[in-house]
């Protein structure tokens, strides 16, 4: 016979009560001192708390059992929070008044958001941007806390055009190499030998060729006295000073010479070791890559055409002299005589008659050679008549840009509305010659491109990999001995004027060591964070008017010098550009018969870190 649901019915209970039992001695056991108790506990007590602040605050303190089957261990009464924060005594009449919530530091983004809607956008139409906070802010997935939409979604309309260098004034990309300017005339003079150099560029020594100049110990000296020169004027240069600028001269034919021998690469390690570190493999691709063989070749073959040559002799020992300038003074033309003269040529721009094989071609007199006057109006009876002015001749060539009507052989008056002539003798121009681009205009995606004796790199977008890295590699390095060679890179880069802008709207916060953190995002935090003050914005979305929308709690501040804030590298000093909130904008809803207003509703009494606490254990009797 099978056995039964309710023959098994005794073995539970008897498995219970053993159970039950065993509980009950194991409990009898520790209490007695027999065994280990485990007290576990939240480290320093919070705000307003009583007690010292090593002092260690047991969970029980707050957490009471035994309270019945549906009692909740994480429920907590104002009472309980009330024991020790005893200068809060019930919401809204006891809280103490905000202060300056929720704003603790400037914003992470500059951005004027009173600036935007009253300057830029004060008559803000459907379709424009933006038009409300929804445009540029989102809740998160949570509904907790609102983020900042992406650039693509609010900024790119206005923006992105400045970030490729459109508008701007001076060169849309940035110079990284150049071939700087120098007194090639007081150079000759001192004989020092720097081979060939490009005489007219005024370019100066960018601070990326500074950073690779710096990282070969035999150049600094070098790099601190030409950074007192004006090299396009070295007049009244000491001897000291001209050797100097011939070292920048040789590392600048290096440089190139590097490049082309050996790519990007051969830079890595010279920055690296300038900088200060940072400057790995993932960071030198994107510092560094991109540039072409074919944009340095084509480089160095206008600029120094006999590079190697040159790197060849000096690097053997062998004396390099500057050659002769390409523009030296002209020939002083041969004298000219008024009046008539026999030769094969007359003079072209004169108004007196010769009797040579050409006659004036700009004068207005006639003669009798075999080519007349070609801008002249008077007729005559050569072979060729006046082309461009307005009188009827009978010969091969008509006028073709009069708009008379007479006819010739071969072709009449192509520009006027006049005489009919032979088919198909106007045609369009045939060239074999490549067109020639402007280079800025060419580069316009973005990337590197070679313009008036600088290799320069132009921002594609925003997010650009060469900007964000240069960046971030000379903020990390701006403390210590690499800061003189990071500022400068840093402080060009992060010009407001400058391609890319980047820190026009990317704040920069200050460390401890010199260094600096840039915030490229907008705040976020970490929702499992054990933030003190809790607020999640979805549920209070839903009651938000409709004439004001997110205003009802976050009131502009017109007063506030809100770009002020951003002057210096220190988030806590600013102004908001919104009012704080205050209580009596939270106790409007949070009462206890509407939204509730106890104590957890708004703070986690978990906040803050919390260290764990050791085991306090009590040890057996012998």
């Amino acid at each position: 016979m099978p056995v039964s649901r309710h023959r098994r019915r005794p073995l539970r209970g008897v498995a219970l009560l053993a159970l039950l039992g065993v509980a009950v001695a194991l409990s009898a056991y520790l209490f007695s001192g027999g065994g280990t108790v485990v007290e576990a506990g939240i480290a320093a007590p919070l705000s307003g708390a009583a007690g010292n602040a090593e002092e260690h605050i047991p969970c029980r303190s707050c957490h009471l059992e035994h309270q019945g089957r549906d009692h909740s261990l994480a429920s907590l009464s104002d009472s309980r929070c009330e024991a020790c924060h005893t200068d809060v005594s019930g919401f809204p009449s006891g809280h103490p008044a905000f202060e300056s919530y929720p704003y603790k530091r400037r914003t992470r983004i500059n951005y004027d958001h009173v600036a935007h809607e009253k300057k830029y956008f004060p008559d803000s139409e459907p379709g424009d941007v933006p038009k409300d906070c929804a445009s540029c802010h989102e809740p998160d997935s949570r509904g907790q806390q609102m983020l900042v939409r992406g650039f693509e979604t609010t900024c790119s309309a206005c923006h992105a055009d400045a970030i490729r260098g459109e508008g701007i004034a001076g060169a849309a990309g940035i110079p990284v190499i150049t071939v700087p300017g120098l007194d090639l005339q007081a150079l000759r003079k001192a004989d020092a030998g720097i081979g060939e150099w490009p005489e007219l560029s005024d370019r100066k020594l960018t601070p990326f060729m500074r950073a690779v100049f710096a990282g070969d110990p035999k150049l600094k000296s070098a790099l601190e006295r030409f950074d007192q020169l004006d090299p396009l004027d070295l007049r009244d240069a000491e001897p000291a000073d001209l050797e100097a600028v011939t070292k920048i001269a040789w590392a600048t034919k290096r440089l190139f010479y590097d490049l082309l021998s050996e790519g990007p690469t051969a830079l890595q390690p010279k920055l690296d070791a300038a900088l200060g570190g940072g400057v790995d493999d993932a960071a030198a691709r994107e510092m560094l890559g991109g540039i072409t063989l074919a944009t340095v070749r084509a480089a160095q073959n206008e600029w120094f055409p006999d590079l190697f040559k040159d790197v060849s002799m000096h690097s053997n020992g062998k004396p390099v002299p500057i050659p002769p300038s390409k523009f030296g003074a002209p020939a002083a033309p041969a004298p000219s005589e008024s009046g008539s003269g026999e030769g094969s040529q007359e003079d072209i721009l004169g108004g007196d008659s010769g009797g040579g094989s050409q006659e004036d071609i700009l004068g207005g007199d006639s003669g009798g050679g075999s080519q007349e006057d070609i801008l002249g109006g008077d007729s005559g009876g050569g072979s060729q008549e006046d082309i461009l002015g307005g009188d009827s001749g009978g010969s091969g060539g008509e006028d073709i840009l009069s708009g008379s009507e007479d006819t010739g052989s071969a072709g009449s008056d192509i520009l006027g509305g006049g005489a009919e002539g032979a088919e198909g003798t106007a045609s369009a121009p045939v060239s074999d010659h490549p067109p020639e681009p402007n280079p800025e205009s060419w580069a316009r995606l973005g990337g590197w491109y070679q313009d008036y004796f600088a290799l320069l790199y132009r921002p594609s977008n925003h997010a650009d990999p060469f900007l964000k890295r240069w960046l971030d590699v000379t903020a990390a390095n701006m403390g210590g001995e690499a800061g003189p060679v990071a500022a400068p890179i840093f402080d060009e880069l992060g010009a407001s004027d400058s391609p890319g802008q980047c820190m026009k709207c990317h704040s920069a916060d200050a460390g401890s060591n010199g260094t600096l953190a840039l915030n490229w995002r907008a705040k976020w935090n970490d929702p499992d964070a054990p933030h003190f003050t809790r607020f999640e914005h979805a549920p209070h979305l839903l009651q938000l008017t409709d004439d004001k929308g997110c205003a009802d709690c976050h009131s502009y501040n017109p007063d506030a010098d809100y770009l002020s804030g951003f002057e210096d590298q220190d988030p806590t000093t600013y102004m908001s550009n919104f009012q704080p909130l205050t209580k009596e904008s939270c106790s409007k809803c949070h009462v206890a018969r509407r939204a509730g207003n106890a104590c957890i509703d708004c703070h986690r009494y978990h906040g803050g870190h919390a260290t764990e606490v050791a085991e306090e254990s009590v040890q057996p009797e012998e």
